[in-house]
């Protein structure tokens, strides 16, 4: 029982410093830049520009969107547009499309602090851009094939505040930074619980086990 207390202990101080020291800061800045390139009107630009590249790939503007987010916000992030997908008359198809693309590339809460330990962002974003434009193609044209392909009028655009003054600006930095807390706290609990398994297996010698099973296979030759 005290075994299992400590780990408990362990997890939940970890998994606190993790959102609020690691996950918060890199959200609050990457959130706001994204927010304030919104407010400006770049990001409609962008995804205006994109949206015809993206088609055979069974995506649409807003997925440019909710590319950008699993990249450089969060893993949370894209639920919001792919909500508004679904409101502004998107197909069943097109949001599974979207979807997969979303669980397929990297998020930026794992990336960017891995950053810091040697992680390559380039490399790792671009093997991203591939698995995420695969994972849409395959759930478009073969794994959602038999969804419902009839769309309403889409509007590609998003809402969003403006920009053009200094309360403006402070708006939106005052709401990407609250979004950005609510994330890192909402992303506890699950953070305390997969912390907890990782302890444990520590604990009992099953990631030493494994590290020492499948190192020489993965070593270059």
């Amino acid at each position: 029982m005290e075994i299992l207390i400590d780990i408990i202990l362990k997890a939940g101080r970890s998994a606190v410093e993790l959102a609020f020291f690691v996950l918060l800061p890199v959200m609050v800045v990457m959130l706001t830049l994204m927010r304030m390139l919104e407010a400006q009107g770049m990001l409609d630009w962008l995804a205006q520009r994109l949206a015809p590249a993206l088609r055979p790939f069974g995506l649409g503007g807003l997925g440019v969107f909710a590319a950008l987010q699993i990249n450089f916000v969060s893993f949370a992030a894209p639920i919001a547009t792919l909500t508004m997908m679904e409101q502004r008359g998107a197909s069943d198809r097109h949001i599974a499309a979207t979807l997969a693309m979303v669980f397929s590339m990297s998020q930026a809460n794992a990336a960017f602090p891995m950053m810091t330990m040697g992680l390559n962002f380039g490399t790792t974003l671009a093997f991203s851009l591939v698995g995420g434009l695969a994972a849409a193609s395959a759930t478009y044209y073969l794994f959602g094939r038999h969804l419902s392909a009839a769309e309403g009028v889409v509007d590609e655009t998003l809402p969003h505040q403006s920009a053009d003054s200094a309360k403006g600006v402070l708006d939106v930095i005052n709401r990407a930074g609250a979004e950005a807390f609510k994330i890192a706290v909402g992303a506890i609990p699950m953070l305390v619980l997969s912390l907890v398994v990782v302890i444990a297996l520590k604990r009992f010698g099953v990631i030493d086990l494994l590290t020492e099973w499948l190192t020489p296979p993965m070593l270059p030759t």
